[in-house]
């Protein structure tokens, strides 16, 4: 399991557990995935994406900028 500190609280998530498609390698379907730019168009079609990103009212590039503000 991958966390990352710098994203709790972004998009209500704990440790990124809301904002996955920026985290480099996080699961999905039990596997390892690559970085925010070979996984976006994955996780574009993920059901669980486009709930927060609908919940959220927020585009997937917006976490992105928030985590590298974070830095």
């Amino acid at each position: 399991m991958v966390t990352e500190v710098r994203a709790d609280g972004v998009n209500r998530g704990t440790n990124g557990g809301r904002v996955c498609w920026a985290i480099a390698g996080t699961l999905c379907g039990g596997r390892q995935q690559g970085t925010y730019a070979v996984k976006l168009e994955t996780c574009l079609r993920c059901d669980f994406c486009q709930s927060v990103l609908r919940e959220e009212q927020t585009k997937p590039c917006d976490s992105l900028r928030e985590l590298n503000r974070r830095r």
